[in-house]
């Protein structure tokens, strides 16, 4: 049923729920994870122009490599301790945008079947509401959303 599940994630503890989701679905459905890293340009925009040089998006780069090499090394360990006899694909994506635009992209791009992310990340003002990046992603979707809350296991 599914074969491509994209994993959005921004290293805060509600994103790191969604990969034991994701793995879990892909190990089931034997399907690729792709993990995607958005550098957010709101926060870059919000900066004078001049304060923002070439090494500071490359430290935000940086920081998605980090990130996503992270949810890698999660997804291997969660499928060598619940699976260890299966392998599961991953991609890795790190783009810069704004993130709801940029999911529902990779959505269409990468011929993704379904979205597992967390309802609300990093961004403090996102938690008062559902998560404005998840509301825009369920409202515009063409594939299944699920939905992780901030108190799930």
């Amino acid at each position: 049923m599914y074969n491509k599940i994209l994993l959005p994630v921004d290293g805060s503890k509600n994103s790191e729920k969604a990969i034991k989701h994701a793995t879990t679905l892909a190990i089931d459905e034997e399907a690729e994870i792709v993990i995607l890293y958005v550098v957010d340009h709101r926060s870059l925009t919000s900066l004078p122009e001049n304060a923002l040089e070439d090494k500071e998006l490359a430290d935000y780069e940086k920081q998605g490599e980090v990130v996503t090499q992270r949810v890698v090394d999660q997804i291997n360990g969660i499928i060598k301790e619940t699976s260890p006899d299966k392998t599961i694909k991953t991609e890795k994506l790190i783009v810069e945008g704004n993130p709801a635009n940029i999911i529902i992209k990779a959505i269409e791009k990468k011929d993704i079947d379904v979205v597992v992310i967390a309802n609300s990340g990093k961004n403090f003002v996102d938690r008062f509401l559902i998560g404005s990046v998840t509301e825009r992603i369920i409202r515009c979707s063409t594939v299944p959303i699920v939905v992780i809350p901030t108190k799930s296991e």
